[in-house]
């Protein structure tokens, strides 16, 4: 059977596959070759447009991390589905409220996830796995074995036709992935990427990384799984197990990980070996880059993208060491081809690609991806973040900026640094500098160097320096700056809290 609007992404995905043939595509966890993989999508993608999934149906993939769930990904969009992402850490309300509001009536879901969702949700919710009852949802098809009271195999069943939707609909036959971002229950908030903004990121990551057939690629997204797969190159999914995962990094070529992954890898003393290593999803500090320079990599790159847009803008450890400290805020990097961007009277940054998803869930077409992110461009068209809009603080009636002075923050010792305002009086805030020391360093041993940096502040400058764990939150892994300001007022109000101190 032929799906209705099939992807021609996918095809070339499949057809990427076809060319392995018995040699793996996945080298870790454990091989896979592209002969299983192109197997496995052709076949779930005839048994899902026999089920009755069809162009712009929306459909919620919940697997874990593997080459299952990329093969079953692959195959939703040879059936034409949109595919619908699912945050596991997100409140079960939440999710449902993102599921229901995209409008879902299928959920594809391997054992694992059926059980942390059923059974053992006390269990799994311990362990950061939030999901509500998915049969309440709608149907639950098996992504593997079916787990018996819960999913049922794919095969056999049968969606009743969907109800006659106008123009304004949750979704339409254009729709490819929607990703959830911020929004309440009440009103839920998803990204809708089409075919075209899909491939065109992948196009973008791929040219960027410069990913090569034959290359060992340590990726654990998407949107460098498909790039890396599409030039020919092996998969290696990063194991949860940090020692492991160094093992991992020393042969590869090329490195796609998020900056608490890549600080973890450090930790326990990485060598990369000459490695390609690009990051993102979370800030990427001009420390961490030449970190990875100092460990082996041969290049460093932070990578500026968006969950509306992805990538941005890229920047290379030594181009982004010179800046800091010479000008003002966070060097994110020149812009990528066919990116264009403006800052707004508001000072803000607003972007626009071919990368660019089409919408909002339930929202009108995008002009212009508002990126809430404080930031001027230079005349060569570099992009320089000044902090987001909603972290300024306001003391003594002016303005203070986070992003201008974080990067000056992150000297050699410290792991992670974030200003904060916490309430002072009469509705004024105090501005206090958290930072975090890598392991085994000393904060009483930095005191000095950090004074350094806020006397650079002039009349900015903090009004306290604390060390403190810096706690990280969401699917990107940022600092909780909510959660650290907690911890600020109850050290300033005298609490005595375990490796945390007042410096200033």
């Amino acid at each position: 059977m032929t799906a209705s609007n099939p992807s021609g992404l996918a095809h070339s995905v499949v057809d990427a596959w076809d060319r392995f043939g018995d040699d793996p595509v996945f080298v870790a966890p454990r091989a896979v070759s592209g002969r299983r993989l192109s197997q496995m999508a052709r076949h779930w993608a005839d048994d899902l447009a026999t089920s009755g999934v069809g162009a712009g149906e929306p459909v919620a993939l919940l697997g874990l991390p593997g080459a299952l769930t990329f093969a079953a990904f692959i195959a939703l969009r040879l059936a034409g589905a949109a595919v619908v992402l699912v945050e596991p850490g997100a409140a079960p309300e939440v999710t449902r409220a993102r599921l229901q509001s995209a409008g879902v009536r299928l959920l594809w879901a391997s054992a694992p996830v059926a059980l942390a969702a059923g059974p053992l949700r006390s269990i799994s919710a311990g362990r950061g796995l939030h999901l509500p009852r998915l049969q309440d949802q709608g149907m639950v098809a098996a992504l593997g074995p079916a787990v018996p009271g819960l999913s049922r195999r794919l095969r056999g069943l049968q969606l009743p036709p969907r109800p006659h939707r106008d123009a304004g609909g949750a979704t339409d036959a254009s729709d490819a992935v929607i990703v959830p971002t911020s929004g309440t229950t009440t009103a839920p908030r998803s990204v809708v990427h089409t075919e075209s903004s899909i491939a065109a990121s992948a196009a973008a990551v791929g040219a960027l990384a410069d990913f090569q057939a034959g290359d060992e690629v340590l990726a654990g997204t998407f949107f460098a799984v498909l790039p890396a797969t599409l030039a020919g190159a092996r998969v290696a999914l990063p194991s949860r197990n940090v020692r492991r995962r160094s093992a991992q990094a020393a042969t590869a070529d090329a490195v796609y990980l998020t900056p608490p992954e890549l600080r973890a890898l450090l930790d326990v003393g990485a060598h990369f070996r000459g490695a390609r290593i690009f990051s993102g999803s979370a800030p990427v500090t001009h420390a961490l880059l030449q970190r990875l320079r100092a460990s082996g990599a041969e290049q460093a790159w932070g990578v500026y993208a968006l969950t509306e847009m992805l990538p941005v803008a890229a920047v290379e450890a030594d181009e982004k060491s010179a800046w800091v400290g010479s000008r003002p805020g966070d060097l994110l990097g020149h812009l990528l081809p066919g990116v264009e961007a403006r800052i707004t009277a508001d000072r803000v940054i607003e972007v626009r690609g071919p990368m660019m998803a089409s919408r909002y869930l339930g929202s009108a077409p995008m002009d212009w991806v508002h990126t809430g992110d404080l930031g001027s461009l230079t005349d060569s068209l570099q992009l320089v973040m000044h902090g987001r809009a909603k972290d300024m603080i306001l003391r003594r009636a002016e303005n203070i900026y986070p992003g201008l002075y974080e990067p000056a923050w992150h000297i050699a010792g410290v792991r992670t640094a974030v200003l904060i305002g916490v309430p002072d009086s009469d509705s004024d805030e105090l501005v206090v500098a958290v930072i975090e020391p890598e392991p085994g360093v000393s904060a009483q041993a930095l005191a000095a160097d950090l004074r350094a940096v806020a006397a650079q502040m002039g009349d900015h400058r903090p009004d306290h320096i604390v060390a403190a764990p810096i706690p990280l939150s969401g699917r990107s892994m940022k600092p909780d700056r909510a959660a650290v300001a907690a911890v600020v007022v109850a050290l300033l109000a005298g609490a005595e809290l375990p490796g945390a101190e007042v410096l200033q």
